[in-house]
C-alpha cells in the first residue's frame, strides 16, 4: 500500500498537465490536507442536525473505514494529491494490476469541484493508458449523476450494473 510514502512531499517531482493541474504522489505531509478532503465529501452529514463534535467523530470514523477497505482490496494502489497552482485540491488513487489501470477514487475539495480539474486527471490517466496499451476500469456510484455523465463523456462504456454501483472500462 503506497498511501503515505516516508519522505517529504517536495522530494517528488510533479508530473504537470493542462489547466495548471498537477498529480503527485501523497506522503504523510498531506494527512491533515486529505481529512480536510474527506470531510468535504461528506456535507451531508451537517443536515443530520447532530453535535458538531459527534459529526467530526463520525466523519473521522467513516475515513478510517474507507482507507481499511481501500487497503485491503487494492493493497498495491498508489496514492497522488492533485493540485491547481501548487495548492492542494483533490485526490486520485489508482491501482496499477497487470495490463490494467483501476481508479479506485478521485475526489475534490468543495470549492475545486466543476472547474474541469477531473477531466483534466483523467484524460492524463486515459494517456498514460495508451501509452501502456491499457485499459482503465472504474465503479461508479448509479446515483453520481455528475461523475457518472463525466465518464460516459471521456469514452468510458458501462459493462456491468450491481446496484448502487455500474462497473466502467475505457479502452483507447
Amino acid at each position: 500500500m503506497k498511501y503515505f510514502l516516508d519522505f517529504s512531499c517536495s522530494m517528488f517531482n510533479k508530473q504537470t498537465f493542462t489547466n495548471n493541474i498537477s498529480m503527485r504522489l501523497a506522503c504523510s505531509d498531506d494527512k491533515v490536507f486529505l481529512s480536510m478532503l474527506f470531510k468535504s465529501t461528506r456535507e451531508f452529514f451537517q443536515l443530520a442536525g447532530a453535535e458538531s463534535e459527534d459529526i467530526d467523530a463520525m466523519i473521522a470514523s467513516q475515513q478510517v473505514l474507507q482507507m481499511n477497505s481501500y487497503i485491503h482490496s487494492f493493497p498495491d494502489a498508489t496514492h497522488f494529491i492533485i493540485e491547481c497552482q501548487n495548492e492542494k485540491v483533490g485526490r486520485v488513487i489508482v491501482d496499477f494490476i497487470g495490463k490494467s489501470m483501476h481508479l479506485v477514487d478521485i475526489s475534490f475539495l468543495t470549492e475545486a469541484r466543476g472547474k474541469g480539474y477531473g477531466k483534466t486527471v483523467i484524460k492524463a490517466l486515459q494517456q498514460i493508458a495508451t501509452e501502456n496499451a491499457t485499459p482503465i476500469t472504474l465503479v461508479v456510484e448509479q446515483g453520481n449523476i455528475a461523475a457518472r455523465a463525466l465518464y460516459l463523456k471521456l469514452g468510458f462504456i458501462s459493462k456491468s450494473v450491481t446496484p448502487p454501483h455500474e462497473f466502467l472500462v475505457w479502452n483507447d
